[in-house]
């Protein structure tokens, strides 16, 4: 889904181009994730605007995944460790999002694997194959 475009600061950009750690920290002027993270704690006014910024972003592309394919969405990878606190904030702009009078809000999890979460998933479909667990019917 890297190539889907978004807007974002009045700018038109690809997922993969604003959705990342590495465009999240080049944005911040901070060398890893866990700085940012860290100035996020502080209040420091840039970061706390581009999370906020960055949090919005993906809330309305949750919604439009959603939207298409109606499926449940896990969110993994690098940031997946800190979506958990934010899992709420998260949720309630789904809802806004999605408020068309039938409750409906899009259904996401946050992935527990980390930054290998997407290769440790691809693995599990062959492994199943091969040990017959029935993941592929889930």
């Amino acid at each position: 889904f890297g190539d889907i475009m978004i807007s974002a600061g009045n700018k038109h950009q690809k997922v993969d181009e604003f959705l990342t750690v590495k465009a999240l920290c080049k944005r911040a002027g901070v060398k890893g994730i866990d700085v940012f993270f860290e100035r996020v704690a502080d209040n420091d006014k840039k970061c706390c605007q581009l999370w906020d910024e960055y949090l919005e972003v993906l809330s309305v592309f949750l919604h439009n995944l959603d939207s298409v394919f109606g499926w449940e969405i896990a969110i993994g990878g690098s940031l997946s460790p800190y979506f958990a606190k934010y899992q709420e904030a998260i949720m309630e702009r789904l809802k806004v999002l999605s408020d068309d009078g039938t409750g409906y809000t899009p259904r996401f999890q946050i992935s527990d694997l980390g930054k290998f979460g997407a290769a440790t998933g691809a693995a599990l479909l062959p492994i199943d194959a091969f040990m017959e667990f029935g993941y592929d019917k889930l």
